[in-house]
Protein backbone atom coordinates (compact mmCIF):
# COMPACT_ATOMS: atom_id res chain seq x y z
CA UNK A 1 0.00 0.00 0.00
CA UNK A 2 1.35 3.64 -0.90
CA UNK A 3 2.11 6.01 2.44
CA UNK A 4 -0.15 8.14 0.16
CA UNK A 5 -3.44 6.16 1.23
CA UNK A 6 -2.87 6.25 4.91
CA UNK A 7 -5.78 8.37 6.88
CA UNK A 8 -4.16 11.45 7.80
CA UNK A 9 -5.07 14.60 9.59
CA UNK A 10 -4.27 17.69 10.59
CA UNK A 11 -5.32 19.29 14.02
CA UNK A 12 -4.42 22.25 16.47
CA UNK A 13 -4.80 19.66 19.39
CA UNK A 14 -3.48 15.99 19.54
CA UNK A 15 -6.21 12.90 20.09
CA UNK A 16 -6.82 11.87 23.37
CA UNK A 17 -4.85 8.82 24.70
CA UNK A 18 -2.07 7.48 26.30
CA UNK A 19 1.15 8.16 24.62
CA UNK A 20 4.63 8.17 24.07
CA UNK A 21 6.96 11.13 23.30
CA UNK A 22 10.13 10.85 20.96
CA UNK A 23 12.08 13.53 19.49
CA UNK A 24 11.63 14.42 15.85
CA UNK A 25 15.85 13.69 15.25
CA UNK A 26 18.82 11.23 16.99
CA UNK A 27 20.48 14.52 17.51
CA UNK A 28 19.59 18.40 18.18
CA UNK A 29 23.24 19.45 17.84
CA UNK A 30 23.22 18.59 14.50
CA UNK A 31 20.47 20.06 13.58
CA UNK A 32 21.88 23.64 15.29
CA UNK A 33 24.97 22.74 13.19
CA UNK A 34 22.82 23.01 10.24
CA UNK A 35 20.34 26.06 11.33
CA UNK A 36 24.12 27.66 11.41
CA UNK A 37 25.52 26.68 8.36
CA UNK A 38 22.12 27.63 6.38
CA UNK A 39 22.14 31.47 7.85
CA UNK A 40 25.82 31.79 7.06
CA UNK A 41 25.60 30.18 3.79
CA UNK A 42 22.38 31.90 2.56
CA UNK A 43 23.09 35.39 3.91
CA UNK A 44 26.79 35.47 2.30
CA UNK A 45 25.15 33.97 -0.80
CA UNK A 46 22.76 37.27 -0.85
CA UNK A 47 24.61 39.22 0.16
CA UNK A 48 26.75 38.57 -2.53
CA UNK A 49 24.81 38.29 -5.23
CA UNK A 50 22.65 41.10 -4.46
CA UNK A 51 25.17 43.47 -5.08
CA UNK A 52 25.07 42.31 -8.53
CA UNK A 53 24.09 45.75 -10.95
CA UNK A 54 20.93 44.58 -13.05
CA UNK A 55 19.33 47.64 -14.86
CA UNK A 56 21.47 46.96 -17.80
CA UNK A 57 21.20 43.49 -18.15
CA UNK A 58 18.00 41.97 -20.53
CA UNK A 59 14.73 41.66 -19.10
CA UNK A 60 14.93 37.76 -19.00
CA UNK A 61 18.25 37.49 -17.33
CA UNK A 62 16.91 40.01 -14.61
CA UNK A 63 13.78 38.25 -14.26
CA UNK A 64 15.60 35.01 -13.35
CA UNK A 65 17.82 36.90 -11.36
CA UNK A 66 14.87 37.90 -8.97
CA UNK A 67 13.60 34.56 -8.98
CA UNK A 68 16.97 33.15 -7.98
CA UNK A 69 17.21 35.87 -4.81
CA UNK A 70 13.84 34.49 -3.77
CA UNK A 71 14.56 31.38 -4.36
CA UNK A 72 17.66 31.81 -1.59
CA UNK A 73 15.47 33.76 0.41
CA UNK A 74 12.78 31.20 1.00
CA UNK A 75 15.47 28.36 1.55
CA UNK A 76 16.74 30.30 4.50
CA UNK A 77 13.48 30.73 5.62
CA UNK A 78 12.43 27.16 5.00
CA UNK A 79 15.65 26.23 7.16
CA UNK A 80 14.98 28.12 9.79
CA UNK A 81 11.64 26.91 10.29
CA UNK A 82 12.59 23.19 9.64
CA UNK A 83 15.22 23.10 12.16
CA UNK A 84 13.09 25.22 14.82
CA UNK A 85 10.35 22.01 13.99
CA UNK A 86 13.41 19.67 14.27
CA UNK A 87 14.45 21.17 17.66
CA UNK A 88 11.23 21.60 19.59
CA UNK A 89 8.53 19.36 17.88
CA UNK A 90 7.49 15.50 19.15
CA UNK A 91 6.37 12.30 17.52
CA UNK A 92 4.24 10.90 19.73
CA UNK A 93 2.77 7.71 19.73
CA UNK A 94 -0.83 7.55 20.97
CA UNK A 95 -2.87 4.40 22.08
CA UNK A 96 -6.69 5.26 21.55
CA UNK A 97 -9.53 3.17 21.01
CA UNK A 98 -8.44 0.51 18.75
CA UNK A 99 -6.01 2.48 17.07
CA UNK A 100 -2.44 3.69 17.29
CA UNK A 101 -2.04 6.99 16.43
CA UNK A 102 1.73 8.80 15.43
CA UNK A 103 1.36 11.95 15.40
CA UNK A 104 4.27 14.56 14.28
CA UNK A 105 3.32 18.04 16.28
CA UNK A 106 5.13 21.12 17.11
CA UNK A 107 3.23 23.06 20.18
CA UNK A 108 0.38 20.91 19.92
CA UNK A 109 -0.29 21.58 16.49
CA UNK A 110 0.72 18.85 13.82
CA UNK A 111 -0.62 16.14 11.51
CA UNK A 112 -1.64 12.42 13.20
CA UNK A 113 -1.57 9.37 10.66
CA UNK A 114 -3.69 6.64 12.01
CA UNK A 115 -3.16 3.07 11.98
CA UNK A 116 -5.89 -0.03 12.66
CA UNK A 117 -4.26 -1.83 15.47
CA UNK A 118 -5.62 -5.53 14.79
CA UNK A 119 -4.16 -4.83 11.37
CA UNK A 120 -0.15 -3.94 12.68
CA UNK A 121 2.16 -6.95 12.42
CA UNK A 122 5.73 -7.89 13.09
CA UNK A 123 6.50 -5.06 15.59
CA UNK A 124 10.12 -5.10 15.82
CA UNK A 125 12.99 -2.54 17.59
CA UNK A 126 15.26 -2.01 15.53
CA UNK A 127 19.07 -1.04 16.89
CA UNK A 128 20.98 1.99 15.79
CA UNK A 129 23.47 -0.02 14.74
CA UNK A 130 22.76 -3.31 13.83
CA UNK A 131 24.73 -6.15 13.34
CA UNK A 132 24.35 -8.79 10.15
CA UNK A 133 24.69 -11.82 12.40
CA UNK A 134 22.23 -11.00 14.83
CA UNK A 135 19.68 -11.44 11.71
CA UNK A 136 21.44 -14.24 10.28
CA UNK A 137 22.17 -16.30 12.51
CA UNK A 138 18.26 -18.00 12.23
CA UNK A 139 19.10 -17.94 8.32
CA UNK A 140 22.82 -19.97 8.83
CA UNK A 141 21.43 -22.92 11.08
CA UNK A 142 18.68 -23.34 8.34
CA UNK A 143 20.86 -23.55 5.73
CA UNK A 144 23.48 -26.13 7.48
CA UNK A 145 20.71 -28.24 7.88
CA UNK A 146 19.42 -28.97 4.24
CA UNK A 147 21.86 -26.46 2.73
CA UNK A 148 21.95 -28.89 -1.11
CA UNK A 149 18.31 -29.44 -1.56
CA UNK A 150 17.82 -25.36 -1.19
CA UNK A 151 20.09 -23.45 -2.71
CA UNK A 152 18.16 -21.46 -4.90
CA UNK A 153 15.62 -20.96 -2.05
CA UNK A 154 18.39 -19.74 -0.10
CA UNK A 155 19.87 -17.43 -2.91
CA UNK A 156 16.79 -15.64 -2.75
CA UNK A 157 16.45 -15.19 0.34
CA UNK A 158 19.66 -13.93 1.24
CA UNK A 159 18.75 -11.48 -1.63
CA UNK A 160 16.05 -10.73 0.30
CA UNK A 161 17.49 -10.60 3.42
CA UNK A 162 20.23 -7.96 2.54
CA UNK A 163 17.58 -5.85 0.83
CA UNK A 164 16.04 -5.60 4.43
CA UNK A 165 19.18 -5.31 6.42
CA UNK A 166 19.91 -2.20 3.57
CA UNK A 167 16.57 -0.55 4.40
CA UNK A 168 16.70 -0.99 8.20
CA UNK A 169 20.07 0.78 8.20
CA UNK A 170 19.11 3.17 6.11
CA UNK A 171 16.27 4.08 8.63
CA UNK A 172 18.73 3.70 11.58
CA UNK A 173 21.15 5.96 10.13
CA UNK A 174 18.11 8.74 9.92
CA UNK A 175 16.68 7.58 13.15
CA UNK A 176 19.11 5.73 15.13
CA UNK A 177 17.07 3.32 17.31
CA UNK A 178 13.84 3.18 16.37
CA UNK A 179 10.17 1.06 16.18
CA UNK A 180 9.04 -0.81 12.90
CA UNK A 181 5.95 -2.62 12.28
CA UNK A 182 3.78 -3.48 8.63
CA UNK A 183 0.70 -2.07 8.22
CA UNK A 184 -1.34 -3.20 5.47
CA UNK A 185 2.18 -5.28 2.91
CA UNK A 186 4.20 -1.26 4.18
CA UNK A 187 6.52 -1.19 6.60
CA UNK A 188 6.12 2.12 8.85
CA UNK A 189 9.22 3.34 11.25
CA UNK A 190 8.25 5.46 13.88
CA UNK A 191 10.05 6.90 17.18
CA UNK A 192 13.64 8.26 17.61
CA UNK A 193 16.40 6.64 20.14
CA UNK A 194 13.93 4.27 21.22
CA UNK A 195 14.99 2.15 24.10
CA UNK A 196 14.53 -2.35 23.64
CA UNK A 197 12.40 -1.32 26.65
CA UNK A 198 10.43 1.19 24.99
CA UNK A 199 9.97 -0.69 21.88
CA UNK A 200 8.34 -3.47 23.83
CA UNK A 201 6.03 -1.40 26.11
CA UNK A 202 5.11 -0.13 22.55
CA UNK A 203 4.59 -3.95 21.16
CA UNK A 204 2.09 -4.36 24.17
CA UNK A 205 0.03 -1.55 24.06
CA UNK A 206 -0.27 -2.48 20.53
CA UNK A 207 -1.94 -5.55 21.63
CA UNK A 208 -3.54 -4.33 24.13
CA UNK A 209 -5.51 -2.10 21.94
CA UNK A 210 -6.12 -4.67 18.96
CA UNK A 211 -7.64 -7.35 21.46
CA UNK A 212 -9.23 -5.13 24.46
CA UNK A 213 -10.63 -2.06 22.31
CA UNK A 214 -13.03 -1.96 19.76
CA UNK A 215 -12.46 1.03 16.99
CA UNK A 216 -14.53 3.69 17.14
CA UNK A 217 -17.01 2.52 14.46
CA UNK A 218 -17.53 6.00 12.61
CA UNK A 219 -13.70 6.24 12.50
CA UNK A 220 -13.08 2.76 11.24
CA UNK A 221 -15.40 3.45 8.20
CA UNK A 222 -13.60 7.05 7.59
CA UNK A 223 -10.36 5.08 7.48
CA UNK A 224 -11.26 2.25 5.35
CA UNK A 225 -13.11 4.16 3.15
CA UNK A 226 -9.91 6.27 2.49
CA UNK A 227 -7.47 3.59 2.09
CA UNK A 228 -9.84 2.02 0.04
CA UNK A 229 -10.68 4.80 -2.11
CA UNK A 230 -6.88 6.14 -2.28
CA UNK A 231 -6.05 2.53 -3.20
CA UNK A 232 -8.58 2.53 -6.00
CA UNK A 233 -7.50 5.72 -7.32
CA UNK A 234 -3.84 4.98 -7.76
CA UNK A 235 -4.15 1.46 -9.17
CA UNK A 236 -7.03 3.39 -11.91
CA UNK A 237 -3.75 5.90 -12.60
CA UNK A 238 -1.12 3.52 -12.79
CA UNK A 239 -3.29 1.37 -14.98
CA UNK A 240 -4.18 4.72 -17.46
CA UNK A 241 -0.47 5.53 -17.35
CA UNK A 242 0.53 1.90 -18.69
CA UNK A 243 -2.29 1.93 -21.29
CA UNK A 244 -1.88 5.41 -22.62
CA UNK A 245 0.35 5.27 -25.75
CA UNK A 246 2.97 7.98 -26.93
CA UNK A 247 2.65 8.80 -30.64
CA UNK A 248 5.14 10.32 -32.52
CA UNK A 249 4.04 13.52 -33.02
CA UNK A 250 1.68 14.43 -30.27
CA UNK A 251 1.29 18.37 -29.67
CA UNK A 252 4.64 18.46 -26.72
CA UNK A 253 6.98 16.86 -29.98
CA UNK A 254 5.08 19.98 -32.54
CA UNK A 255 5.57 22.31 -29.74
CA UNK A 256 8.78 21.41 -28.99
CA UNK A 257 9.88 21.66 -32.69
CA UNK A 258 8.28 24.91 -33.35
CA UNK A 259 9.96 26.60 -30.98
CA UNK A 260 13.19 25.76 -32.15
CA UNK A 261 12.35 26.80 -35.01
CA UNK A 262 12.36 30.76 -33.77
CA UNK A 263 16.03 30.46 -33.52
CA UNK A 264 16.16 29.82 -37.46
CA UNK A 265 14.13 32.78 -37.75
CA UNK A 266 16.50 35.01 -35.88
CA UNK A 267 19.27 34.24 -37.19
CA UNK A 268 17.76 33.93 -40.83
CA UNK A 269 15.99 37.58 -40.62
CA UNK A 270 16.55 39.67 -37.26
CA UNK A 271 21.11 39.10 -37.64
CA UNK A 272 21.12 36.73 -34.34
CA UNK A 273 24.71 35.96 -33.55
CA UNK A 274 25.66 33.52 -31.08
CA UNK A 275 24.62 35.60 -28.17
CA UNK A 276 21.53 35.86 -29.08
CA UNK A 277 20.83 31.91 -30.14
CA UNK A 278 23.35 31.00 -26.79
CA UNK A 279 21.15 33.24 -24.26
CA UNK A 280 18.04 31.78 -25.07
CA UNK A 281 18.90 28.22 -25.05
CA UNK A 282 20.14 28.62 -22.02
CA UNK A 283 17.10 30.29 -20.20
CA UNK A 284 15.50 27.43 -21.78
CA UNK A 285 17.01 25.65 -18.49
CA UNK A 286 15.44 28.23 -16.27
CA UNK A 287 12.56 27.13 -17.72
CA UNK A 288 12.34 23.38 -17.56
CA UNK A 289 13.56 24.06 -14.06
CA UNK A 290 10.43 26.00 -13.06
CA UNK A 291 8.14 23.63 -14.30
CA UNK A 292 10.50 20.97 -12.25
CA UNK A 293 9.57 22.89 -9.10
CA UNK A 294 5.51 22.17 -10.10
CA UNK A 295 6.29 18.62 -10.82
CA UNK A 296 7.71 18.33 -7.28
CA UNK A 297 4.70 20.18 -5.94
CA UNK A 298 1.95 17.80 -8.15
CA UNK A 299 4.02 14.23 -6.34
CA UNK A 300 4.08 15.72 -2.75
CA UNK A 301 2.72 18.97 -1.82
CA UNK A 302 4.02 18.70 1.82
CA UNK A 303 7.86 17.82 0.90
CA UNK A 304 8.10 20.25 -2.11
CA UNK A 305 7.36 23.27 0.55
CA UNK A 306 10.93 21.51 2.01
CA UNK A 307 12.83 20.43 -1.24
CA UNK A 308 11.78 23.15 -3.76
CA UNK A 309 13.74 26.42 -1.84
CA UNK A 310 17.14 23.97 -1.87
CA UNK A 311 15.97 22.89 -5.08
CA UNK A 312 15.72 26.59 -7.04
CA UNK A 313 19.36 27.51 -4.56
CA UNK A 314 21.13 24.52 -5.93
CA UNK A 315 19.39 24.56 -9.37
CA UNK A 316 20.33 28.42 -9.75
CA UNK A 317 23.83 28.22 -8.76
CA UNK A 318 24.21 25.64 -11.30
CA UNK A 319 22.66 27.85 -14.49
CA UNK A 320 25.22 30.92 -12.83
CA UNK A 321 28.46 28.51 -13.27
CA UNK A 322 27.16 27.22 -16.84
CA UNK A 323 26.52 31.14 -17.66
CA UNK A 324 30.26 31.92 -16.79
CA UNK A 325 31.35 29.37 -19.49
CA UNK A 326 29.39 30.78 -21.64
CA UNK A 327 30.49 34.17 -20.91
CA UNK A 328 34.24 33.21 -20.67
CA UNK A 329 34.36 30.65 -23.67
CA UNK A 330 31.61 31.98 -26.28
CA UNK A 331 30.67 35.74 -26.42
CA UNK A 332 32.56 38.20 -27.72
CA UNK A 333 35.28 40.34 -26.32
CA UNK A 334 32.35 42.99 -26.09
CA UNK A 335 30.81 40.09 -23.83
CA UNK A 336 28.18 42.31 -21.53
CA UNK A 337 28.18 44.99 -23.71
CA UNK A 338 26.37 43.68 -26.56
CA UNK A 339 23.14 45.25 -27.78
CA UNK A 340 21.51 41.92 -26.89
CA UNK A 341 22.57 43.20 -22.67
CA UNK A 342 21.45 46.60 -22.81
CA UNK A 343 18.34 46.18 -25.15
CA UNK A 344 15.77 43.87 -23.45
CA UNK A 345 12.21 44.79 -23.90
CA UNK A 346 8.79 43.09 -23.39
CA UNK A 347 8.22 43.68 -27.06
CA UNK A 348 11.83 41.88 -28.28
CA UNK A 349 11.79 38.78 -30.58
CA UNK A 350 14.33 37.15 -28.21
CA UNK A 351 11.46 37.80 -25.22
CA UNK A 352 8.41 36.56 -27.03
CA UNK A 353 10.71 33.63 -27.86
CA UNK A 354 11.55 33.06 -24.49
CA UNK A 355 7.86 33.26 -23.45
CA UNK A 356 7.18 30.70 -26.27
CA UNK A 357 9.39 27.78 -24.56
CA UNK A 358 7.12 28.72 -21.68
CA UNK A 359 4.26 27.33 -23.21
CA UNK A 360 6.14 24.44 -24.81
CA UNK A 361 7.16 22.59 -21.91
CA UNK A 362 3.49 24.08 -20.97
CA UNK A 363 1.80 21.77 -23.65
CA UNK A 364 4.59 18.89 -22.33
CA UNK A 365 3.73 19.44 -18.83
CA UNK A 366 -0.28 18.91 -19.11
CA UNK A 367 0.02 16.54 -21.89
CA UNK A 368 2.28 14.03 -20.39
CA UNK A 369 3.35 14.50 -16.59
CA UNK A 370 -0.63 15.47 -15.64
CA UNK A 371 -2.73 13.93 -19.00
CA UNK A 372 -0.62 10.49 -18.73
CA UNK A 373 -0.69 10.69 -14.68
CA UNK A 374 3.39 10.26 -14.84
CA UNK A 375 3.39 12.02 -11.40
CA UNK A 376 1.70 8.59 -10.27
CA UNK A 377 5.12 6.88 -10.66
CA UNK A 378 7.64 9.77 -9.85
CA UNK A 379 9.27 9.95 -6.39
CA UNK A 380 10.20 13.36 -5.21
CA UNK A 381 13.94 13.13 -5.46
CA UNK A 382 13.79 11.45 -8.29
CA UNK A 383 11.95 14.42 -9.87
CA UNK A 384 14.53 16.47 -8.12
CA UNK A 385 17.09 15.50 -10.61
CA UNK A 386 15.30 14.98 -13.63
CA UNK A 387 15.86 18.41 -15.16
CA UNK A 388 20.22 17.84 -14.84
CA UNK A 389 20.03 14.74 -16.62
CA UNK A 390 18.03 16.37 -19.53
CA UNK A 391 19.89 19.41 -19.59
CA UNK A 392 23.24 18.91 -18.80
CA UNK A 393 23.98 16.40 -22.72
CA UNK A 394 22.02 19.41 -23.73
CA UNK A 395 24.04 22.29 -22.15
CA UNK A 396 27.75 20.78 -23.28
CA UNK A 397 26.75 20.28 -26.92
CA UNK A 398 25.67 24.02 -26.76
CA UNK A 399 28.82 24.83 -25.11
CA UNK A 400 30.56 23.02 -27.40
CA UNK A 401 29.35 24.22 -30.75
CA UNK A 402 28.90 28.01 -29.71
CA UNK A 403 32.77 27.89 -28.89
CA UNK A 404 32.68 26.65 -32.82
CA UNK A 405 30.32 29.24 -34.17
CA UNK A 406 32.59 31.97 -32.05
CA UNK A 407 35.49 30.62 -33.78
CA UNK A 408 33.99 31.28 -37.08
CA UNK A 409 32.75 34.82 -36.14
CA UNK A 410 29.03 33.46 -35.88
CA UNK A 411 28.68 32.66 -39.48
CA UNK A 412 25.63 31.42 -40.74
CA UNK A 413 25.91 27.72 -41.50
CA UNK A 414 27.45 27.11 -38.04
CA UNK A 415 24.58 28.55 -36.55
CA UNK A 416 22.29 27.11 -38.47
CA UNK A 417 23.70 23.43 -37.49
CA UNK A 418 24.72 24.67 -33.75
CA UNK A 419 20.22 25.19 -34.05
CA UNK A 420 19.40 21.82 -35.94
CA UNK A 421 21.90 19.54 -33.39
CA UNK A 422 20.23 21.41 -30.30
CA UNK A 423 16.95 20.66 -31.79
CA UNK A 424 17.67 16.94 -31.98
CA UNK A 425 19.38 16.56 -28.72
CA UNK A 426 16.42 18.05 -27.10
CA UNK A 427 14.19 16.25 -28.99
CA UNK A 428 15.85 12.54 -28.12
CA UNK A 429 15.99 13.68 -24.71
CA UNK A 430 12.27 14.43 -24.64
CA UNK A 431 11.56 11.13 -26.14
CA UNK A 432 13.25 9.06 -24.03
CA UNK A 433 12.19 10.68 -20.97
CA UNK A 434 8.43 10.16 -22.07
CA UNK A 435 8.98 6.95 -22.98
CA UNK A 436 10.99 5.23 -20.16
CA UNK A 437 8.75 6.88 -17.87
CA UNK A 438 5.87 4.62 -19.79
CA UNK A 439 7.40 1.49 -19.69
CA UNK A 440 8.84 1.83 -15.77
CA UNK A 441 4.83 2.25 -14.80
Amino acid sequence: MSSKALFQQFSLSRPAGDSSDFSLVPSKFAILFLIVFISVFSLGVLAAISSIETHSLHLIIQLLYYFWLAGIFSFLVMGWLLGIALLLGKERLIFSSGYLIVRKDLFGIGFSTYFVAESITDVAWRAANPTPSDSDSDSDSDSDSDSDSDSDSASASASASASASASASASAARLGSHISFDYQQETITCGTNVTAEEAEQTHQKIQQQALNQAPSTALLVKIQSHEKTTKEIIAAQKRHHQTVSLSKTPPSVLALILVNVLPIVGVLFLDWTIVEVIMLYWSESAVIGIFCLFKMWLIDPWASLIVAPFFTLHYGGFMAGHLLLVYGFVFPDEGLMTEYWEGGNVASFLTLSFLALFVSHGISFFQNFIGRTEYVARDIREQMSEPYTRILIMQCSLLLGGVIAGAFGSALPILLLLIVLKTATDLRAHLLEHRADLNSG
